[in-house]
């Protein structure tokens, strides 16, 4: 997986509102009750990349972004890479082509999550 300035809470749509359909779709939600053995090896054998830039309209996605991290450190899916680029990385489509060409390169190589 390759997530590029991404979103992992829905409460900027939803607020406190809470039904199966938000908390499924909530990583920051349900991952942290994740305790399935199967779902947490399917985590744990993925090369999971979370990148962000701190240019505009990152600041929030930023947050969410390192609270991701965390969640997954903390179920025990540590082999991820949390990527943060500079204060000149915006959230925009130019800066997304640059990084995915990145990130696929990168991904010919199996041990850059580690």
């Amino acid at each position: 997986m390759i997530a590029l300035s991404g979103v992992y809470s829905l409460d900027f749509s939803v607020g406190d509102y809470v039904d199966d359909n938000v908390y499924f779709n909530d990583p920051l939600k349900y991952l942290p009750n994740l305790k399935d053995p199967w779902y947490l090896e399917k985590y744990k054998k993925s090369d999971i990349i979370i990148c962000i830039g701190q240019g505009a309209f990152g600041d929030w996605m930023l947050d969410q972004s390192k609270a991701l991290s965390q969640v997954l450190y903390n179920i025990g899916v540590d082999n991820h890479w949390l990527d943060i680029w500079g204060n000149d990385v915006f959230h925009d489509w130019p800066w997304w082509k640059k990084q995915i060409v990145y990130f696929l390169d990168k991904l010919r190589n199996p041990a850059i999550i580690s």
